[in-house]
C-alpha cells in the first residue's frame, strides 16, 4: 500500500506500536528513495508513541510511504512544524532515550561549550533494530537535551557505532570548526544494502605502514542552516528540540533478547566479494558544519571491508607521530590499529588479539597519580586516602592531571600509560607508538558488573578523559529501552602495587551535589537535616542501634556515602541476611557477556554486612560480595501522548490519533543478583537515580550498576548494620 501527503512542516510523525511483528516501510521523496525502516503495522487506530522525523530539506515536497501496512497505520501518519513529547519518568542524572531503544554511545566530542552525545538509537520501537545515530547536548555533562535522529539507514548499511572529532586541521574541504564522525555502516544488516550495487573495496596488512586505502569525493563543506524549534519545558524531557533556552547556540547480530550487540560471525573471505555489489562492514565519514545540529554523510567509504563485521571505528590525533589513528574490532578478539594524515588515506599498521576483549576498541593515555596517593605512605597521607573523602577524590585527579596533560595523544612520559579498553569493561594497559599497541598481557575489567557496556571517551576534552558507558537496563513497561552511565573521568592509581583505573564522577557532578546536615532536636533519636547549599526543606531521620533510617520528601538524586569502620561489629545474623537468603533459593539472575542465567550459592552469612534498603529494593553488601534484590514492580504514570499538539493543518486527524502511553506492565521481577567482591570495600558510595544505582568505592577503583524495580525518587531509606551516621547527599536537576 502506498500513502502520498505533501510535506508542509518540518517533523514527519510515523505512528509506533512496540513489540510487534515488522514490516518494511519505505520513504521516498520526490520519486526517490530515501529512508527504509522496519515498522509495526497497526490493528486499530492506536499507537504507544509517535517517532518524529526532522526532514526540512524535504518540507514543500511530495512524500510518498510504501509498505505492507494497513489503512490504519497510514490514518495517524502526520506531520508537525516542531517534535513534543508526553512526560514519563524517567532517571535525573543518567541519560535515556525520549522514547524508542537506545544503545551505545557515539561520537562523542565537545565544541565550543557543548558537549555532544551521539548514540545508537532505534527510533521506531524499544527493541533492537533500524540502528540510527540519536543526538543530544549537554552544558555540563549532566543535564542532557535530545534533539533530532541524525543518521538513519540507508543503501550502505545501518549506522552502526563510531567517534567524533573536531577537524582542527581543516582537512576534507571542510572548515577548521566543523565536525567529523566516523561510523560503521553495517551492509547487509537491512534490504536497501543487500539489494544495493556498491562496490566495497578492501584494505590489506601493512606491516611497515606503505600503501593507503582511500576515501572518495572530498565535500564541499556546504552544511545546512536551518532553524531550530524552541520553547522549554520544566525538566528538559518534554520537546525533542528544547534546547535554545538552555543556552545552546546553533553554528554555522543481536542476541535473542537484544542486550548484546551483533555478534561476528566468522572469516569470510572478501576478497572475492571485491566488485559484485555483496554489501559487507565498511568505516564511513559524516560531517557537520552546523555545530553538530545535523550531519551530512560523505558519498565513499574511508575503510573498506575487513572482516566479515569489522566495525566501531575510534579515531583520535596522536600529537608524537603527527597522525590520526584509528582503532577497529575485527572479529572476536582481533583489534587493528589504522593511520591516517589527512582522514581520507587510511593504512593499517597493526592487527592482535587481546584475550578476552570484544568489540568498541578505545585507546587513550592516562596520567598514574603520584605513589604518595597509596595507603601504605606516611599517616597524613594514608589517613587522606584510607577515608577516601570528596577533597581526597578530587585531590587525586588534580594530582593525575599535573602529571601529565590528560589528551588523547598524550606523551609516554614515566607518569602516563596507555589504555585499550573493550566493550565488557575489559581493559589493557601497554606502550603506544602511533603505530603499534603493545599490551602487558593482563585484563583486568573496570566494572563488577556487566550492566554497563560499549562505553566511549570524549574527543576535545584538553584537561581530562571523559567516559559514558551504555547501561543494558530493560526499563521494563516504560517506552524507553536503556540508559547512559553517569559521565566518569579516568585515571591510574597503583593499589597494592598495581595499576588500576579510576572512574571518578565528573566534576561537575561533584561540584553540584548537595550535602545533608543532620542536627540533634533535642526528641532523643529523632533528628532534622537542612542542606548545606541551595537545597531548602527537611529530612526526617531516626536513629537506634546499628539502624539508621531517613525520609527523602524531595524528588533528586540521593547518594549515601559509607566509610571504613561504620560497619557494626554487634550485627546480628538476622541482620546480616533477613529475607535476602529467602530470596536467594529464586533463580538468580546475572547479565553475562554471553547473556546467560546461572544459579549462584548464598554467600555464608558469618561476614559482617551492610543492608540498605531503599524504595523496594535491598541491597547487602559483605566483605566478598554484594546482594542486590531489586523491587518486584515498576509503576509508570500512564499518560496521554502529546505528540501532536502543534498540527494546524490536520487538526481532527491529530485528535483522532491520540494515543494513550503504554501503562506499565506488572514484572515478575523481584530477582537477586550476587556479585563477587575482589577486594572489600574501604569506602562504599551507592547513587539512586530510580531505575538505575551505582555503587563504587576504593578510590573509584571498584563500580557496580544495577537496574532497580523502582521509578521512585521519595521515600524512606533504612541503613541496618551501621555504627554511625552515613554521609547523604542530593543532586537536583537545575
Amino acid at each position: 500500500m502506498t500513502y502520498t501527503l505533501d510535506l508542509t512542516e518540518s517533523y514527519l510523525g510515523l505512528p509506533v506500536k512496540t513489540g510487534q511483528e515488522k514490516t518494511l516501510l519505505e520513504i521516498f521523496v520526490d520519486g526517490e528513495k530515501k529512508y527504509e525502516l522496519q515498522v509495526s503495522d497497526l490493528l486499530n487506530e492506536s499507537c504507544d508513541y509517535y517517532c518524529w522525523l526532522r526532514l526540512p530539506e524535504c518540507t514543500g515536497r511530495k512524500i510518498v510511504l510504501m509498505g505492507n501496512l494497513s489503512a490504519a497505520y497510514f490514518v495517524l501518519v502526520t506531520q508537525a512544524a516542531q517534535a513534543e513529547y508526553a512526560l514519563l519518568a524517567r532517571p535525573l542524572l543518567h541519560f535515556t532515550a525520549l522514547r524508542g531503544w537506545l544503545n551505545d554511545p557515539n561520537g562523542l566530542v565537545y565544541h565550543n561549550g557543548t558537549y555532544h552525545l551521539y548514540f545508537q538509537q532505534n527510533p521506531v520501537d524499544t527493541e533492537w533494530g533500524n540502528m540510527s545515530w540519536g543526538h543530544a547536548v549537554s552544558k555540563d555533562l549532566l543535564s542532557f537535551w535530545q534533539t533530532d535522529t541524525v543518521l538513519l539507514p540507508d543503501e550502505t548499511g545501518t549506522m552502526y557505532s563510531g567517534s567524533g572529532l573536531v577537524n582542527e586541521r581543516g582537512l576534507l574541504g571542510l572548515p577548521e570548526d566543523a565536525l567529523v564522525f566516523f561510523y560503521t555502516a553495517a551492509g547487509g544488516m537491512n534490504p536497501w544494502s543487500r539489494e544495493a550495487s556498491f562496490h566495497p573495496k578492501s584494505v590489506s596488512f601493512l606491516p611497515e605502514g606503505e600503501g593507503s586505502s582511500t576515501v572518495g569525493e572530498e565535500c564541499t563543506g556546504d552544511g545546512e542552516d536551518a532553524a531550530r524549534p524552541t520553547g522549554t519545558s520544566a525538566d528538559g524531557f518534554m520537546r525533542q528540540m528544547d534546547v535554545r533556552a538552555a543556552g545552546f547556540v546553533q553554528g554555522t547480530g543481536t542476541s535473542a533478547d537484544g542486550f548484546m550487540r551483533q555478534t561476528d560471525t566468522g572469516e569470510v573471505d572478501f576478497a572475492q566479494k571485491i566488485g559484485t555489489g555483496a554489501a559487507g562492514f565498511t568505516q564511513r565519514i559524516a560531517a557537520s558544519t552546523d555545530g553538530g545540529w545535523s550531519l551530512r554523510k560523505l558519498p565513499r567509504e574511508a575503510v573498506g571491508v575487513i572482516g566479515e563485521e569489522s566495525r566501531d571505528p575510534q579515531v583520535f590525533w596522536h600529537e608524537e607521530s603527527a597522525a590520526y589513528v584509528m582503532t577497529l574490532w575485527i572479529r572476536g578478539e582481533e583489534m587493528a590499529i589504522l593511520r591516517s594524515e589527512d582522514l581520507q588515506n587510511w593504512e593499517m599498521t597493526d592487527r592482535f588479539i587481546l584475550p578476552g576483549a570484544f568489540e568498541c576498541p578505545n585507546l587513550f593515555c592516562l596520567p598514574v597519580a603520584d605513589d604518595s596517593w597509596q595507603t601504605e605512605k606516611a599517616d597524613d597521607t594514608q589517613s587522606v586516602a584510607h577515608v577516601g573523602t570528596d577533597q581526597a577524590r578530587a585531590a587525586n585527579v588534580t594530582q593525575g592531571a599535573a602529571n601529565a596533560e590528560r589528551s588523547r595523544g598524550a606523551g609516554t612520559g614515566k607518569n602516563t600509560q596507555w589504555v585499550l579498553t573493550a566493550a565488557d569493561g575489559s581493559y589493557y594497559l601497554g606502550d603506544f607508538d602511533g603505530y603499534r599497541f603493545r599490551s602487558d598481557g593482563v585484563r583486568k575489567k573496570s566494572y563488577l558488573t556487566d550492566l554497563p557496556y560499549a562505553a566511549q571517551v570524549y574527543n576535545g576534552i584538553k584537561d581530562r578523559t571523559v567516559m559514558i558507558a551504555w547501561l543494558r537496563t530493560k526499563n521494563e513497561g516504560c517506552l524507553y529501552t536503556g540508559a547512559m552511565s553517569l559521565p566518569r573521568e579516568l585515571g591510574l592509581i597503583r593499589r597494592n602495587g598495581t595499576l588500576m583505573l579510576q572512574m571518578h564522577p565528573v566534576r561537575e557532578y561533584e561540584a553540584s551535589k548537595r550535602r545533608i546536615l543532620f542536627g540533634e532536636t533535642g526528641a532523643g533519636s529523632i533528628s532534622t537535616c537542612a542542606s548545606d547549599g541551595g537545597y531548602t526543606g527537611s529530612w526526617a531521620c531516626e536513629m537506634s542501634d546499628g539502624c539508621v533510617s531517613f525520609e527523602i520528601r524531595e524528588e533528586a538524586v540521593t547518594e549515601l556515602v559509607l566509610r571504613m569502620g561504620m560497619f557494626s561489629r554487634e550485627s546480628k545474623r538476622s541482620d546480616l541476611t533477613g529475607d535476602v537468603s529467602e530470596e536467594l533459593a529464586m533463580t538468580i539472575e546475572t547479565y553475562s557477556s554471553r547473556n546467560r542465567y546461572s544459579d549462584l550459592a548464598a554467600v555464608s552469612p558469618e561476614n559482617q554486612a551492610l543492608k540498605v534498603e531503599f524504595f523496594g529494593n535491598t541491597l547487602t553488601v559483605k566483605k566478598n560480595a554484594i546482594l542486590f534484590q531489586a523491587g518486584k514492580s515498576v509503576q509508570a504514570e500512564n499518560v496521554a501522548c502529546k505528540g501532536n499538539v502543534h498540527l494546524a493543518e490536520n487538526t481532527a486527524r491529530a485528535e483522532a490519533a491520540a494515543c494513550p502511553e503504554k501503562a506499565a506492565r506488572e514484572t515478575s521481577g523481584g530477582m537477586v543478583y550476587r556479585t563477587k567482591l575482589p577486594e572489600s570495600f574501604e569506602e562504599l558510595h551507592l547513587l539512586i537515580d530510580r531505575q538505575i544505582i551505582e555503587i563504587y568505592g576504593n578510590h573509584d577503583t571498584q563500580t557496580a550498576y544495577y537496574e532497580t524495580g523502582s521509578n521512585e525518587l521519595t521515600g524512606t531509606i533504612r541503613v541496618t548494620g551501621c555504627a554511625g551516621l552515613p554521609e547523604v547527599y542530593q543532586w537536583k536537576r537545575p
